[in-house]
């Protein structure tokens, strides 16, 4: 739970070519449910990988601010004087504050 004030920065995957993001699997009463022929990336505490959930697309910030009901902001930096370039460079930032709520937010 973050704290009022807090700032989530992350990064994942976020597909260039992907419009929309898509669920590739979910967990119901503790089993795993495919919805899309399962993809798995390196895991470095684990041989047999990390299974991909969702596969994300350009609409990814517009989840995030619907499942978390606060405003993200998305940042791409590319230095490659400093070794930062390639594919998948999108940071997330969302701060849990009154000013970047978002109106009418329900939860999901």
């Amino acid at each position: 739970m973050l704290r009022p004030g807090g700032m989530h920065v992350f990064s994942t995957p976020k597909h260039k070519d992907l419009l929309q993001s898509r669920q590739r699997a979910f967990l119901e009463k503790g089993r795993v449910s495919h919805l899309l022929e399962p993809v798995y990336h390196g895991n470095p505490i684990s041989a047999e990988g990390a299974l991909v959930t969702w596969d994300y697309g350009a609409d990814f910030p517009d989840l995030i601010e619907r499942w978390s009901g606060y405003k993200t902001s998305v940042y791409l930096v590319h230095d490659r004087r400093l070794g930062i370039d390639g594919e998948f460079m999108d940071v997330f930032v969302t701060v849990k504050d009154s000013v970047n709520r978002i109106n009418g937010f329900n939860g999901h």
